[in-house]
């Protein structure tokens, strides 16, 4: 029966309905849904590939295309994901990418990466950050969701829709204030009212990320409310040091090696 609504569901979305009408692509499931776009993976009729198509409706959804378009053309890196087609359907705007692994799946799944994996990822995500920063952006969403890889394991740095600049014309820094997404992986500061840099925010984020990787871990547990998790966080010392474990260690060393 489940099975069934999500046919006609399927079928009555608008998103999808625009995406029938392309010519390469067959919609499969809607796998997202933001304010003013909707994920949605496709076959690719030709290649005989699954493909992800974001596709963004309405005038605010048209401004986030526009941006986002900009930044995958200002932003070609090997570690940072590429778009594979654009295009624009009766008022909707469609972005396609190549359907990856996420990091988050694995740790869901709770199947451990081989330390040599780890290795090879997180240097393809500092390598994909120091790219970012040096052209004065900062991606403040770094975390599992955002990250992908390929069959030979190269990571991609994805979710680009709320980098923010920081540096202006005059090359002075920008800090930033408050907290983008859910909190989950965002440095301390974020949750302040205190201006901060976007950069030490970014790499805070990475270093979480790389625990979760390591450790098969969620630092913010689903189970207990998110205020009161971040609160505890912020509030007791220990709980930010005890991320400094023997395996946050090791990895360290393995990396430097």
């Amino acid at each position: 029966m489940s099975s069934f609504f999500g046919w006609f569901s399927l079928n009555k979305d608008s998103s999808v309905e625009v995406l029938r009408k392309t010519p390469q692509y067959t919609p499969i499931e809607v796998v997202k849904t933001g304010e003013h776009y909707k994920e949605i993976l496709c076959n690719e009729k030709f290649q005989f590939e699954k493909a992800i198509a974001k596709v963004f409706r309405g005038k605010a959804g048209k401004k986030e295309y526009t941006k986002e378009c900009e930044l995958l053309t200002n932003l070609q890196h090997k570690n940072i994901i590429n778009v594979l087609s654009q295009s624009t359907i009766n008022g909707y705007h469609i972005l396609v990418f190549r359907n990856l692994m996420k990091i988050s799946e694995r740790i869901e799944m709770n199947i451990p990466f081989p330390p040599g994996s780890v290795q090879s990822l997180f240097k393809d995500l500092l390598t994909g950050l120091q790219f970012l920063h040096g052209k004065n952006y900062c991606h403040r969403l770094i975390m599992p969701e955002n990250l992908l890889y390929t069959g030979n394991g190269v990571l991609k740095i994805t979710g680009l829709s709320n980098v923010s600049l920081v540096k202006d014309s005059k090359n002075r820094e920008i800090l930033l204030n408050g907290l983008i997404g859910d909190g989950m992986f965002s440095a301390p500061e974020c949750f302040s009212d205190v201006p901060y840099s976007g950069v030490e925010a970014d790499i805070y984020s990475a270093g979480l990320t790389l625990y979760a990787m390591i450790a098969i871990y969620n630092p913010l547990p689903t189970d207990q409310p998110l205020n009161k998790r971040v609160a505890e966080i912020i509030q007791d010392a220990r709980k930010i040091d005890a991320l400094g474990t023997s395996e946050f260690l090791e990895l360290g060393e393995l990396i430097n090696n």
